[in-house]
């Protein structure tokens, strides 16, 4: 992947961050600030701000006040991507990938485990694309 130097740089454990099995993009809906910031080309602290917004006074991303972005453009300006660069930038990003990454841990002792599921969207209905399992030490 072109420019994917970036990403390990910015993430090394880009791996637990993302899934490849989406439409290709990084959704601003979801992704880690490190991410934006990588693939927008922007300042962390800019992607910060933006993970800061969207995440809601609770900075807890999946309640109820999180704001979610409508459309690439408002996100773009909220990180200050100059026009010039918007549409390349714009290439990368996407809102509400209908791809979802699901990771549960669990623990009983000194035993974790942890399952990750990836999900295609289809309206009200998803498909499993992949599940894993594995023990962690």
């Amino acid at each position: 992947v072109k420019d994917f130097q970036r990403v390990v740089a910015a993430n090394p454990q880009w791996r637990d961050s993302f899934t490849l099995l989406s439409n290709g993009s990084l959704d601003l809906n979801e992704a880690p600030a490190d991410l934006i910031s990588a693939a927008c080309q922007c300042t962390l602290a800019a992607a910060s701000d933006l993970v800061s917004i969207r995440d809601g006074l609770d900075a807890t991303p999946g309640t109820i006040d999180d704001l979610q972005f409508e459309d690439v453009e408002t996100a773009l300006n909220l990180l200050g991507i100059p026009e010039a660069l918007s549409e390349n930038v714009a290439a990368r990003v996407s809102i509400n990938d209908p791809v979802r990454r699901i990771r549960s841990l669990g623990r009983t002792g000194a035993i974790s485990v942890e399952r990750l599921v990836t999900v295609q969207y289809t309206g009200d209905r998803g498909k499993v694309v992949s599940f894993t399992t594995r023990r962690i030490e």
